[in-house]
């Protein structure tokens, strides 16, 4: 019998009882056969040990051989095996929602719950309490009696519960967040209003690790994916384009009345939009191919990347500049802008500015320290809020400065500017501005604050188009996930604020503003209630003192 790899590819290893009779049969052949073996002689012990120490080795050797083929890899040899072609593991996603703290009277003062506080579930027979924290600072301020705060539950590192409490399991029912890990001073009770995880009020659900079987069939579907635009190949482009992509089936369409043919596509998803799976058609589909059906989602062929990567050389070499300064908050945009100048410029030419302030909380400032790591280049973390105590404390009191949410916000938002520009000019660098075009066109900055900068390498993108960008960049999925936010108000949303999201007003925007049709003939196209269009065509228009330079007196006389 032959040992080790066989034709058929199998591996076939040595077990202890056969190396033990190979052992004594070399033995009597070189010492003779009338040499002592019994269990208890010197020759018999140096047998059995030899063995038992071989038979690890080749089994070792089995499970090396094996773990070259990610069919039979399980584990870390199976995470190992498939970075090789480029692919990594899902990891445990905790699921987020909304807490509310509240006390039975209103508050004597204000009272802050600081970002990080730790609020569990109750413990039962048969799970133990599922922690969450506050991903942002809030304030219930005087004369209230409540105040809610965003959650997410802990990640693994974060705890000391086994991996399988920290996905799934954190999406938890409403009124089931009830307990603190450490008292609140001045508050009495928290709830979840709504269910964690539920992605139709705007949560992330909670899902598990990526398990082995689920791990290789992500793969398998998805190794098709190059070199052709067949049915498969399609469906493995697809596939792979976002992990929440549940299933996908293409079928070749013929309509020979209607002279039209092409795929069909079938795509269950309940957690990716419309727009993000006419992307993932649009690039794997083969040039000439017309698409077939009644359902649609807006994708764009805009070289957005190689436009954003030129613009940036241009300008920095244009002004003789060492580089750019980008100013990081841990979310979408900042984490594009600044790997588009990476790209464009290399990452010894970009630094980093991190500076939290009450309107972010700690993961967001260590979601922006991690991000400039991976991105490779230098950086600063500056905490803003003894800088603005300083501004508050000469500012004159009929401001009211700490009753007005907003106007804090922009004040830090404007901070946060004269800081980036103490670094440009300290270093010769130029600003490089986050916004983009559906913020520029809705007026949605801090005129002066986020409004101000040098150049702005995402400024002709709209927010789809850069959530698209994010994705081939290899933006992190934690932080392609956040919901949109202008950081302003702590909870806050820019689909609260601007009325729709992103994906309603980005379509409005461009039929409105660069084509110049009607509210009526809009809201009659994309099915979109009239008031929302009338809305953000009103912001457009009474922004638009934001998108222009301050004007001043003409000289003809």
């Amino acid at each position: 019998m032959s040992y080790g790899v066989q034709q058929d590819g199998s591996f076939e290893r040595k077990h202890v009882d056969t190396i033990r009779q190979d052992l004594k049969r070399i033995f009597k052949n070189e010492l003779g056969e009338d040499i002592e073996l019994r269990p208890s002689s010197p020759i018999t012990q140096i047998i059995d040990a030899t063995a038992i120490e071989l038979a690890r080795q080749w089994a070792a050797a089995e499970g090396a051989y094996y773990a070259s083929f990610y069919q039979d890899a399980s584990g870390e040899a199976l995470d190992k095996q498939l970075a090789l072609a480029g692919f990594s593991r899902i990891p445990t996603r905790p699921a987020t929602g909304e807490v509310e703290f509240s006390r039975s009277d209103p508050a004597p003062s204000d009272v802050t719950i600081s970002a990080g506080t730790t609020i569990t579930t109750e413990r039962t027979e048969t799970r133990p309490r599922i922690p969450f924290e506050t991903t942002e600072s809030v304030t219930l301020t005087k004369g209230a009696t409540s105040v809610r705060a965003p959650v997410e539950g802990l990640k693994p590192w974060q705890t000391d519960l086994d991996e399988q409490w920290l996905g799934e399991e954190t999406n938890v029912a409403a009124g089931t967040i009830v307990r603190f890990e450490d008292p609140v001073s001045g508050v009495d009770a928290v709830t979840n209003p709504k269910p964690t995880g539920d992605s139709t009020v705007g949560f992330v659900e909670g899902r598990d690790r990526e398990t082995d079987a689920e791990f290789k069939l992500r793969y398998k579907n998805t190794c098709a994916a190059p070199g052709s635009s067949t049915p498969p190949a399609m469906e493995a482009s697809i596939f792979q384009f976002d992990d929440d992509i549940v299933s996908v089936r293409v079928e070749e369409r013929r309509d020979d009345q209607n002279n039209e043919y092409g795929p069909e596509v079938v795509v269950r998803a309940p957690n990716v939009a419309d727009d993000s799976i006419a992307q993932a058609i649009l690039e794997s589909r083969g040039a000439g191919l017309q698409s077939y059906g009644s359902l649609s989602g807006i994708a764009t062929m805009d070289d957005g990347r190689e436009r954003a990567e030129s613009f940036l050389r241009e300008s920095v070499g244009s002004a003789d500049a060492a580089g750019v300064v980008v100013n990081l908050s841990g979310g979408l945009d900042s984490t594009v802008t600044a790997a588009l100048a990476v790209e464009a410029l290399g990452p010894e030419r970009v630094y980093g500015l991190v500076q939290p302030s009450t309107k972010l909380g700690a993961h967001h400032t260590w979601d922006a320290e991690a991000l400039a790591d991976a991105l490779g280049i230098e950086s600063d973390t500056i905490h803003l809020q003894p800088l603005f105590a300083q501004f508050g404390g000469v500012a004159p009191d009929r401001f009211e400065l700490h009753d007005r949410p907003t106007l804090v916000g922009n004040a830090t938002a404007r901070l946060r500017m004269t800081m980036a520009y103490l670094a440009a000019n300290a270093e010769n660098r130029l600003v490089c501005g986050t916004t983009n075009r559906s913020e520029r066109l809705l007026g949605y900055l801090t005129k002066h604050g986020d409004g101000a900068a040098d150049l702005l390498p995402i400024g002709h993108l709209y927010k789809t188009e850069v959530e698209a960008l994010a994705v081939e960049l290899d933006v992190p999925r934690f932080v392609r996930e956040k919901p949109p936010t202008a950081g302003v108000v702590a909870g806050q949303r820019d689909a609260e604020d601007l009325g729709a999201d992103y994906d309603v007003i980005d379509p409005v925007l461009r039929l409105g503003v660069d084509e110049g049709h009607s509210a009526e003939t809009i809201a009659a196209q994309l099915d979109v209630d009239r008031d929302v269009v009338d809305g953000l065509l009103e912001r457009y228009r009474t922004t638009a003192h934001k998108r222009r330079r301050p004007p001043m007196p003409s000289r003809s006389s």
